[in-house]
């Protein structure tokens, strides 16, 4: 257990991986999809030969196929997510941390289903199903992964629970309002998406700004010592969160960062899941939760105790 906190980590969660058939499936299928659309990507530029017109047809024809290699590999994780509980041996009194943990996977596999609608949604895009008139609906489900990440970030960062004879300072505030106000505003950003079609560019870099950025929250949860600071793991889902700025233009260019995502995309999001499911059942994540309720609760104590010991001090610096 103690391997998990701290520079191993990294290496904890790898065996984590290779320790079960069905995530080394999971290991599989994202090397495959990598395999595929480079193939697509690359190989089709290439100039003669059966097999490069082969691929060549692939990048032009078949531009739908990592949307639906997503769909597919996406499908089964949402009820995966919604499963992972953590560990039994955690003691009646972590009662608090232990709910917390529930929100969390609860909100993770709102996350993951959002993502597989939003795959649906490009891949039908791209087979002409949808038109694209109608890509600000594509929009909102991009926008929907944002809340549901910001979600889970506000989760890790705040008090969404309390216990009784709780201070009033300490109050909780309930998850139902963080999502009042979320989805609120994507319900305004989708109105404004249909009432101004010439400036789909503006709101397709204002939606990958969005998820990027809650994304990237909720990623820096994982540099506190609490969760193991996993760093090489988290380098990658940082160059994530950078990727979805890639959105901007999405369909209507295609550039070698737009096929750098798509690359990138199902192996990084196949890791940021099973990261979290890692960190649910091996009981780092209700850790936290207890950890960081302690920190929030004290922190203004601490803050004033601190001032207190220091009177040269100017308190108002």
């Amino acid at each position: 257990m103690s391997e998990i906190l701290g520079v191993s980590s990294d290496r904890a969660f790898v065996q984590w991986i290779v320790s079960n058939r069905k995530r080394e499936i999971g290991l599989l299928i994202g090397s495959i999809y990598v395999a595929v659309v480079v193939s697509g990507h690359f190989l089709g530029v290439l100039p003669s030969g059966d097999l490069f017109n082969f691929f060549q047809k692939l990048r032009t024809d078949w531009d739908w196929l990592p949307s639906l290699l997503q769909c597919l590999a996406l499908l089964p994780l949402p009820v995966v997510c919604a499963m992972v509980e953590p560990p039994q041996w955690l003691k009646p009194d972590y009662r608090l941390a232990i709910e917390g943990c529930n929100q969390f996977r609860r909100s993770l596999a709102l996350l993951v289903s959002a993502w597989l609608v939003f795959y649906l949604g490009v891949f039908l895009r791209q087979i002409k199903v949808i038109q694209a008139h109608e890509e600000p609906w594509i929009d909102l489900l991009n926008n929907l992964q944002g809340v549901f990440l910001f979600v889970c970030y506000w989760i890790l960062t705040a008090k969404t629970l309390t216990s009784k004879g709780t201070q009033p300072e300490q109050e909780s505030r309930p998850l139902w309002s963080v999502y009042s106000v979320l989805l609120w505003s994507v319900l305004v950003f989708l109105i404004a998406d249909l009432s101004f079609p010439t400036y789909r560019i503006l709101f397709q870099l204002l939606s990958g700004l969005w998820v990027g950025v809650s994304l990237a929250l909720l990623i820096g949860c994982l540099e506190g010592q609490y969760l193991g600071q996993p760093r090489t793991v988290t380098f990658f889902l940082y160059l994530y969160a950078a990727l979805q700025l890639a959105y901007a233009g999405f369909f209507q260019t295609q550039n070698q960062i737009q096929d750098f995502a798509t690359v990138t995309s199902l192996p990084l999001k196949l890791l940021f899941i099973g990261l979290w499911c890692w960190l649910l059942q091996n009981g780092l994540l209700a850790f936290y939760m207890k950890k960081t309720r302690q920190d929030i609760d004290d922190v203004r104590h601490e803050w004033e105790e601190f001032q207190g010991v220091q009177p040269g001090l100017d308190q108002t610096s």
